[in-house]
């Protein structure tokens, strides 16, 4: 009887992999569907129940919003045992769309980079695209040219630490596209 429930489960993973493999993902992880959201904050939640959730996290507080409500800012918590310099979440017509971590540099850039990409290696598997020497790397899911979801983890333009942001990519294409038929309105 072990010996059956053996074979079945070596079965069962290597069919698995061998079909996360032929989808061309790097890991089995990558597979799933979606990521979700972000810092448990699912894709699609509404400003006051965003702002709810990350307030709940230990050692998180709310700094306040941009003047169109688009964004929220906090200071402090942890991501992946990391402290948090800043997270920011941001919202289309009041749906959570994407965030951001700041992670406080432990002890230089390149350090704390590895490091944070370790930590989501081992939960994503290997970024879609790296460049160690720019330090920054991007998880597609799915692991294809027109992807769902983006992490992207590099050096902000402040340097002010190490960013992780986490991308709804078809609330951002449909935010973008409102924001050029704004524009183009304006124009007339």
């Amino acid at each position: 009887m072990k010996t059956l429930a053996l074979l079945i489960f070596c079965f069962t993973s290597v069919a698995y992999q061998s079909n996360a493999q032929s989808q061309g993902a790097s890991s089995p992880s990558q597979t799933s569907a979606d990521i979700g959201g972000f810092l448990n904050v699912a894709w699609g939640t509404s400003r006051d129940e965003a702002k709810k959730i990350l307030s709940q996290r230990h050692g998180v507080a709310f700094t306040g919003s941009n003047q169109d409500q688009t964004a929220l800012y906090f200071t402090g918590g942890t991501f992946s045992d990391f402290d948090v310099r800043s997270i920011i979440l941001i919202f289309f017509r009041d749906r959570f769309c994407g965030g951001q971590v700041t992670i406080k540099l432990k002890p230089t850039f390149e350090h704390t980079w590895y490091d944070v990409c370790a930590g989501l290696m081992k939960k994503y598997g290997n970024p879609a695209h790296n460049d160690r020497g720019g330090l920054s790397a991007r998880w597609d899911f799915p692991n294809s040219s027109n992807p769902k979801e983006t992490i992207f983890c590099g050096v902000p333009s402040n340097r002010d630490g190490i960013a992780v942001v986490y991308t709804n990519e078809s609330m951002q294409d449909e935010a973008e596209k409102a924001r050029g038929e704004e524009i183009s309105t304006k124009d007339m």
